[in-house]
């Protein structure tokens, strides 16, 4: 990918080596034992699917990173909140907090938050077996589906696919059962 570099010139060529960490590839009891490890810390809440143990790390990564390292904490504390939490957490459980130390605070307060931690999770499986069911089952009834009905069976929530395949079971053309 690097052109051949003049004569004497060779030396300034980038040479980078990387060093592939395989996240999923250490247990939770592995991970635990580098307490002092920010990169430890990070696959932990990446792969951890219980809420108290993502409480537990924020304290250990707020207790790795000194009072200097403000970026990186502030970097971490969005990381945390935008992107972990954000996809196990319903939109108005995510908190309001200015730094690590309150995330771990908040944590340890607010125990009504793990239950939606699981609620979540068993919610978004619940309708993508119901949309992967009613999708099937129309393709069985009335033939291949366009893009749009697709899309619209994709796209509803639980409530709504239930309705949709109770009116499955009398429809006459796919056009009754979005009516």
């Amino acid at each position: 990918m690097v052109e051949s570099a003049p004569e004497g010139m060779s030396v300034h060529i980038p040479r980078l080596q990387y060093f592939l960490l395989d996240e999923g590839a250490y247990s939770d009891e592995e991970l635990k034992a580098m307490p002092n490890n920010l990169a430890a810390a990070m696959f932990r809440i990446e792969n951890s699917r219980d809420g108290a143990v993502v409480g537990e790390v924020v304290g250990q990564i707020d207790a790795i990173l000194g009072p200097e390292q403000r970026g990186l904490r502030r970097v971490l504390l969005m990381w945390i909140l935008r992107v972990v939490l954000a996809t196990r957490l319903p939109e108005n459980m995510i908190p309001e907090v200015q730094n690590l130390a309150e995330l771990r605070d908040m944590m340890d307060r607010e125990r009504n938050w793990e239950k939606w931690w699981t609620q979540k999770g068993m919610d978004e499986g619940r309708r993508e077996g119901e949309r992967v069911v009613l999708l099937r089952q129309l393709r069985r009834r009335f033939g291949p589906l366009d893009e749009p009905t697709e899309k619209r069976v994709g796209s509803t929530d639980a409530d709504t696919l239930l309705e949709w395949a109770d009116r499955l079971l009398t429809a006459e053309r796919i056009e009754d059962v979005f009516a």
